[in-house]
C-alpha cells in the first residue's frame, strides 16, 4: 500500500513504475503548496523513515514580478544616482538577482 495525502487529508494519486529489478519510482504532481504526507508501506507494514513529511511550495511564476520606479522609466541620466523597485508578492518562492548586460 501506499498513499499520499494533501494538508487536507485528500488523496494524492500515485504511480508506480516498476523497473524490472526489483525497485520501483513512484510519482505525483502535488495539487497545492502545502505539506504533504507520503506513507510507503510494504508487505502492509509501514517502510523505514515512513511517513515522509514533504513541505510543497507554490510554483513560482516570473510574470508575476512587477518592476517600476525612476530607474527604469525614460529620463534616465548619467552618473546620477537611481532606483527601482521590484515587487515579487505574488511570484511564488524565488530568489531574485539583477544581471549586468
Amino acid at each position: 500500500m501506499r498513499w499520499v495525502l494533501d494538508a487536507n487529508s485528500n488523496n494524492v494519486d500515485v504511480k508506480l513504475h516498476p523497473k524490472g529489478d526489483g525497485t520501483f519510482t513512484a510519482s505525483y504532481i502535488p495539487k497545492a503548496g502545502a505539506k504533504h504526507t507520503v506513507q510507503v508501506n510494504y508487505g502492509g507494514v509501514a517502510t523505514k523513515n515512513s511517513p515522509y513529511r514533504v513541505y510543497v511550495s507554490e510554483p513560482l511564476n516570473a510574470s508575476n514580478v512587477h518592476v517600476f520606479g525612476p530607474g527604469v522609466e525614460k529620463g534616465v541620466k548619467s552618473n546620477l544616482p537611481t532606483h527601482f523597485n521590484v515587487d515579487c508578492r505574488e511570484a511564488g518562492q524565488g530568489s531574485l538577482s539583477c544581471e549586468r548586460y
